[in-house]
C-alpha cells in the first residue's frame, strides 16, 4: 500500500489537516510523465493499492489521466473530500480503477458509494450512488 500525493492543495481548511497551507503547496506538482515513471518504479516491489491523495486530488485536473497511468502496474483509489466529485468524474475514476481484469468473472454490476460526513468548517454533507451495469462483457 503506497499514499501518493497528488497535490498539496485543497478547498477545505480542516482543523485536523494542514495540506491547505503547506508550503509544498506553492510549488510545481509533478507532471503526468513524472507519475508514470513513479508508476513503473514503484512497479518493481510488485502491484500495491496506491491512493491518490492530498490535499484535494479533485482539484487536478488530469487526475484521471494520473489513474490511468498508475492503474498500468497498480490499483489505484482516490481519497477525497468529495466536495468536487460529480457521477461523472467518479464513473470515469471507477472504470479507471476498475479494470475487467480486476472485477469478479460474474460481475454485471459495480455500485460506488461516495459518502463524507458534516464537515466542520462548511457544515455541508454529501452522499451519492451510482450504479454501472454490464462492466463485464458476456
Amino acid at each position: 500500500w503506497c499514499a501518493w500525493q497528488v497535490t498539496y492543495r485543497c478547498n477545505f481548511r480542516c482543523s485536523f489537516c494542514k495540506y491547505w497551507c503547506d508550503p509544498m503547496g506553492r510549488l510545481p506538482e509533478p507532471t503526468l510523465e513524472d507519475y508514470a515513471a513513479g508508476a513503473k518504479k514503484l512497479a518493481s516491489f510488485g502491484s500495491m493499492f496506491i491512493s491518490l491523495a492530498g490535499g484535494e486530488p479533485l482539484l487536478r485536473k488530469d487526475l484521471p489521466e494520473i489513474a490511468r497511468e498508475i492503474a498500468r502496474f497498480h490499483l489505484p483509489f482516490v481519497t477525497t473530500n468529495g466536495w468536487l466529485a460529480t457521477p461523472e468524474l467518479a464513473e470515469a475514476l471507477m472504470l479507471i480503477t476498475s479494470a475487467e481484469r480486476r472485477l469478479p468473472a460474474n460481475s454485471k454490476e459495480v455500485r460506488v458509494r461516495v459518502e463524507f460526513s458534516k464537515n466542520r468548517l462548511t457544515g455541508m454533507c454529501c452522499t451519492f450512488w451510482f450504479i454501472s451495469r454490464n462492466l463485464v462483457s458476456d
